[in-house]
């Protein structure tokens, strides 16, 4: 049998016909499962910034007493019915610290619908009176972080002074009380174990960041919050002589390395 000339196989009109369905086919699919992961990225975007499904329906405030919860969700004011990934947790947390008591908060979303706040209490450590006679509540970390008409009972007061340091030199300030100062205050306080803390009085910040005290009729000079267990370990070594306790006067140990002590 003799083909004509310029004529195709009937076979190969089948396969090249079979071919090009596949190739529509293919693109078909292609075409659609684009357009569903269009459709899918559309519905998700829908679902977390639009959708009531995923909105925030309630606060949960951890960390506090119970009594202060309703206080932090007032201040915290998160706008219910808006969708979860919509609510700005930053300023939620701004909102919360600017009502002060707290040391810190982290502010977290819980899907599908909930805003938890994570709220920790500032420990009050003492008190200081400033120059304006103000008392401020200072936690562990130096921050004053609330005023107050009367020091709650168990705290230190330390009263500020501009005028000159303990150890009698003169202490030029601005009459601000800095951070320096007020962690120097801190590490005295916290560094004096309980016996020897029952005993003292006049806790004073001579400014900058200059504290001294009184224990046993003598005026012990601190200095600053640095060298505070060399110092502890100076001044309870001088304490335990007799000839100084008799005498009173001064003991600065301020530069634990170099103790002095001055008579009357």
């Amino acid at each position: 049998m003799r083909l004509s000339r310029g004529r195709a196989p009937e076979g190969m009109h089948a396969r090249m016909a079979a071919r090009a369905s596949r190739v529509r086919a293919s693109s078909r699919r292609t075409t659609l499962c684009g357009t569903a992961a269009v459709l899918l990225a559309a519905l998700v975007v829908w679902l977390l910034l639009f959708s009531p499904v995923l909105s925030a329906r309630q606060v949960r405030v951890e960390g506090v007493p119970p009594d202060s919860v309703a206080a932090v969700r007032e201040r915290a004011s998160v706008p219910l019915g808006r969708p979860l990934l919509r609510v700005d947790t930053g300023a939620v947390r701004r909102r919360v610290l600017a009502g002060g008591g707290l040391g810190d908060v982290r502010v977290s979303r819980s899907w599908p619908s909930t805003v938890v706040i994570r709220a920790d209490r500032r420990v009050p450590v003492l008190v200081l009176r400033n120059l304006q006679g103000q008392l401020e509540v200072v936690d562990a970390s130096g921050v004053a972080y609330a005023t107050v008409p009367k020091a709650p009972k168990g705290l230190p007061v330390v009263t500020v002074h501009t005028d000159e340091g303990a150890g009698g030199a003169a202490a030029p300030s601005s009459g601000r009380v800095t951070q320096q100062g007020r962690s120097a205050a801190v590490s005295l306080v916290a560094a004096l174990p309980e016996p020897l803390a029952n005993r003292v009085s006049d806790l004073t910040l001579n400014l900058p960041e200059d504290v001294s005290f009184r224990v046993a009729g003598i005026t012990v000079r601190w200095g600053s919050g640095g060298d505070a267990q060399a110092k502890l370990q100076v001044l309870r070594g001088l304490l335990d002589q007799p000839g100084v306790r008799k005498r009173g006067g001064t003991i600065d140990v301020s530069a634990p390395d170099s103790p002095v002590v001055r008579t009357p």
